[in-house]
């Protein structure tokens, strides 16, 4: 949504234009086949220009969301942050379920599994928040967005509908050679550590996988909404989050600046909820599989934000690897409409 990326339906094994679940970090879209009962196959249309161009509005949304996250960890707790900003997204998803006269939490074995989801989502949160301490704006959407990767490698363990294509399995060799590609430079603005942080996105994109994978079984047995699954990633990854900031964020200094408030505000406000709602409503009148093209704007966005507003150096092999990872998520996504 994060954000919680990645072409939503390809990977839904029903073929059809499943909703995608998204991380509310980001904002880019996952995986997933969360069903929405209004989203009816016949009555979905084309995409237009101008649905087009308000998409690539979002994904230029999300695509800046991860500079601001680069931002507000500067002077403020990177889990804490996390925490907080999923406390105040989930209030607003109250009174967004109220108005759409659902309940807030089911009462049944979905609550539940909503509870293991914002577990999952929880660690996705902390290693990519702390992560991004380390590492630049650039090298983080890039390592992010091989969550599409993992989300095919896993699907083929879990889902018998979902197996992996000699398609997809290119395109999974061509994303490890793109993070092999960034992985062989480090930009001088860079601290001698940075590869901590590169690991850190690397799992933060596991974890986001996990959370997807999680996600995709329970909605082939409940009836979820995807706006519940959002709700819940939110309010109950917010208790393990504010528990890590106990544990490992003592002694930080936080200085709150302008720039800090304004991208609290930007992530908290402008992406996980005002991207999202925009989202889903757009997957609720539009083929998904037409959308998820769209989503591969994101990691493009997201590096040249970091070179724009960041000053970060735009390096041949940064490039080259952007490069082979859009290609990979290109072939897994086409792989999954093969498949289906």
């Amino acid at each position: 949504m994060n954000p919680d990326v990645d072409p939503p339906s390809p990977m839904s094994g029903s073929g059809g234009p499943g909703v995608g679940v998204g991380r509310a970090d980001t904002g880019a879209p996952a995986a997933g086949p969360a069903t929405e009962p209004s989203s009816d196959a016949g009555s979905l249309r084309r995409l237009t220009p101008r649905a087009g161009a308000a998409l690539s509005l979002v994904c230029l949304l999300w695509g800046i969301n991860v500079v601001m996250m680069k931002i507000s960890t500067e002077g403020f707790p990177p889990a804490l942050t996390a925490g907080l900003r999923n406390l105040v997204a989930a209030g607003i998803f109250v009174v967004v379920l109220v108005a759409m006269k659902q309940p807030v939490f089911h009462r049944d074995r979905r609550l539940l599994h909503g509870m293991a989801i914002g577990v999952l989502f929880a660690f996705d949160f902390f290693f990519m928040y702390t992560g991004v301490q380390y590492t630049n704006a650039s090298r983080t959407i890039i390592f992010m967005y091989t969550h599409p990767i993992w989300v095919a490698v896993g699907a083929h363990f879990f889902f018998s509908y979902d197996r992996l294509t000699w398609k997809r399995i290119l395109g999974l060799l061509l994303a490890m050679g793109g993070i092999a590609s960034v992985f062989a430079t480090r930009p001088e603005e860079l601290p001698i550590n940075y590869w901590i942080g590169d690991i850190m996105i690397i799992a933060s994109a596991l974890f986001w996988a996990a959370t997807t994978v999680y996600i995709k079984a329970m909605s082939d047995r409940f009836q979820v909404t995807a706006v519940h699954i959002l709700f819940y990633q939110l309010i109950f990854s917010v208790p393990l989050l504010l528990i890590l900031a106990a544990i490992f964020e003592r002694g930080f200094a936080i200085n709150v600046t302008p720039a800090i408030a304004w991208s609290l505000v930007y992530q908290t406000i402008v992406v996980a909820v005002a991207s999202y709602l925009v989202w889903y409503w757009m997957i609720t009148r539009y083929h998904v599989t037409n959308l998820a093209v769209f989503s591969m704007l994101t990691p493009l966005f997201g590096v040249l934000a970091g070179v724009i507003i960041r000053g970060e150096v735009l390096t041949t092999w940064l490039l080259v690897g952007l490069g082979l990872v859009l290609a990979g998520i290109y072939l897994v996504t086409a792989g999954g409409r093969e498949a289906s």
